[in-house]
């Protein structure tokens, strides 16, 4: 009987390790070289307009640097959290059907009529027959 407890209490091992972000210095790796690629490139076009400098704006990814290392210090997920929040805030295309608020609908197919036209347009430059279809004047119910 102490064994089949001792089992059931050893359960399985979990892989937690693959579920997490890989870290440079506290810092996830893709933002990280993200921030430091775009400053990278930003200096490279820079120079030569700017001459020396345009090795300044090497400077800048160092506030966002911290920034991100003192967000992720808990939390290695913290910037992707962040990541959506912001999404989901530039995302307010509904917000005037909802009184302002943001919402996430279920389904966006069909909500919009350039969802249709885009749809019609597709499928028509995919046949042989080369025929012109209109996708202006398209009946939709959501106007």
């Amino acid at each position: 009987m102490r064994e089949v407890e001792n089992d059931e209490k050893r359960g399985f091992p979990t892989f937690n390790a693959l579920g997490r972000a890989a870290l440079v210095l506290g810092i996830p790796v893709v933002p990280l070289a993200l921030v430091a690629g775009g400053s990278l490139a930003g200096t490279m076009l820079l120079l030569t307009i700017l001459k020396g400098k345009a090795l300044l704006l090497m400077l800048i990814p160092i506030p966002v640097v911290i920034f991100m290392k003192t967000v992720s210090r808990n939390d290695d997920q913290a910037l992707k959290i962040i990541g959506y929040e912001l999404r989901c805030w530039f995302y307010r295309r509904n917000a005037a059907l909802f009184n302002g608020t943001t919402t996430l609908l279920a389904t966006h197919f069909g909500r919009n009529l350039n969802d249709y036209q885009r749809f019609v347009e597709q499928h028509t430059e995919k046949t042989d027959l080369r025929r012109y279809v209109p996708a202006q004047d398209i009946p939709t119910y959501h106007r």
